[in-house]
């Protein structure tokens, strides 16, 4: 079954909070998105949790994956959101789902902050692009509070899917 069908035939049961999960784990180095690199084996454990307990689908551990949110860190956002793909993948099973985790740039957007809309859409466009590269199923959009953000981030992927 597609994800669309899931979609269409009710309601599907998705996972907790991953941040909150690793930390209690012991992977308190913040933004929890590193763990991707640096304790991918927590990470794939947090997903294969979830899925135990009942989870139609799990979101990748991506939401700060962004090159706003990560600037100075020295990752590459293709990789990290790539890695997180990849880490979910791994544990999915079959006719569950695995989505990509996408949060705001963390700033204003112009006219209000600095970055500018052909920003934002460049820093959505390689995040997802990264979550492709992974084999995501889907993307999960979260916790925007500026809804002309919302829609580039929307627009972006739409672009390259």
């Amino acid at each position: 079954m597609s994800l669309a069908e899931a979609l269409a035939s009710g309601v599907l049961l998705g996972d907790g909070a991953n941040g909150t999960l690793l930390a209690d784990r012991g992977f308190k180095k913040q933004p929890y998105d590193l763990a991707n690199l640096e304790a991918p084996e927590l990470v794939k454990s947090a997903h294969q949790e979830y899925f135990d307990a009942g989870s139609d689908f799990v979101e990748t551990n991506t939401f700060c994956s962004n090159h706003f949110k990560l600037e100075g860190y020295g990752v590459s956002i293709h990789e990290i959101n790539k890695r997180g793909a990849e880490i979910a993948r791994s544990v999915c099973p079959a006719g569950k789902f695995v989505l990509g985790a996408i949060g705001p740039v963390g700033k204003p957007l112009a006219p209000f902050g600095q970055i500018e809309p052909d920003e934002a859409t460049k820093t959505f466009t390689e995040a997802a692009e990264g979550l492709i590269a992974g084999g995501v199923d889907g993307f999960f959009l979260e916790t925007f509070v500026d809804l002309h953000e919302i829609k580039i981030a929307v627009a972006a992927i739409r672009s390259i899917t």
